[in-house]
């Protein structure tokens, strides 16, 4: 190494934003040797992919519910969904393609259309999308998801469509998992608009079923709040005095074990209130964010809903909505 190159790199790492330490990789994640440079005589906890490097044995990661050893590209146990994906090996790592995976890391939105839009699904623009993955914590997103969205569709058939979607979330995630691109305790953001937001609540019962461990967060825009409980008086059993039990719509975001809740919506929208819904949530859960046509100007109440994602002031709102908290 040459004396400029020392003293640039000193003078990088020493600076005011300075960098702790720098580490070189070949592409599976084995560290370069003479590679490592660092401010610190202690090791840093973690490396390649951001994952957790095990101190005691080199090149060795901890990838969640799999060891990863970078030296050997390699996972040190067998793919727990082997089975289901048979064109890999079972210790393999990123499908062996570690340069176009290597910067996935699966904390993945996964966004559902609104009304009418099967076809086209919903176009968001890139600066809308970014902000979307920051508010849930994500890096990637996934818009494959169609489901059947006529003008008129109905609680039951959202819940048809709600299973589809968990199927799909559930495939993706263990296909990136199949891959040692997340471990099984990464968080799964539902980003939903219109019906698609109702669609996505009673997809979060079903994920929970087969995920219980995993955090789910869901983002809605401009869908329709169903707050209405009701009190079921239950029969009396032997010994036991009648019951009064509260239950809610089940496209009630309460008590479907969501992690995070963040609602957007326009207070000129009329199409919540023609669908039987509130325009808000009403519980401790949801962050409800209501725009003003002051900071958001509508023609009328109709485009108030279908193009709120379009506008610009959009993605101002969106950038004042604070990243989600996840507890894993």
């Amino acid at each position: 190494m040459s004396e400029q190159v020392k003293y640039l790199l000193k003078k990088e790492l020493t600076s005011e934003k300075s960098k702790k330490s720098i580490y070189s990789y070949y592409p599976f994640g084995m560290p370069m040797p003479n590679r490592t440079y660092s401010l610190s005589s202690s090791k840093y906890r973690f490396g390649f992919n951001g994952k957790e490097n095990d101190l005691e044995v080199d090149g060795q990661q901890d990838y969640g519910f799999r060891i990863y050893d970078s030296r050997l590209a390699r996972f040190k146990s067998v793919d727990p969904l082997t089975n289901k994906f048979p064109m890999l090996t079972p210790y393999q790592f990123a499908s062996n393609t570690p340069i176009q995976a290597i910067d996935l890391d699966g904390l993945e939105a996964f966004i559902v259309h609104g009304t009418q839009q099967k076809k086209s699904g919903i176009q968001l623009s890139d600066a809308v999308i970014k902000e979307l993955k920051r508010i849930g914590g994500n890096t990637q997103h996934n818009s494959d998801f169609r489901w059947n969205s006529p003008l008129y569709n109905d609680e039951a058939m959202r819940k048809v469509s709600a299973r589809e979607l968990a199927k799909h979330v559930i495939e993706q995630r263990s296909i990136m998992m199949s891959k040692g691109l997340i471990s099984e305790k990464e968080p799964i953001t539902l980003v939903g608009y219109s019906h698609g937001g109702n669609v996505a609540i009673q997809a979060v019962e079903y994920i929970k079923k087969e995920l219980p461990n995993v955090n789910v967060n869901l983002i809605t825009i401009s869908t329709p709040a169903y707050n209405e409980t009701k009190e079921v008086e239950l029969a009396p059993g032997p010994g036991i005095n009648s019951v009064k039990e509260i239950t809610r719509h089940n496209e009630n975001p309460a008590d479907k074990g969501i992690e995070n809740h963040t609602h957007i919506y326009h207070h000129f929208d009329m199409i919540q209130g023609v669908a039987g819904g509130d325009q808000y949530y009403k519980n401790e859960k949801t962050e409800n964010h209501g725009i003003y046509r002051e900071e958001m100007p509508m023609s009328n109440r109709i485009e108030a809903h279908t193009t709120i994602y379009k506008k610009e002031e959009f993605v101002k709102t969106l950038k004042g909505i604070p990243t989600m908290e996840n507890g894993n």
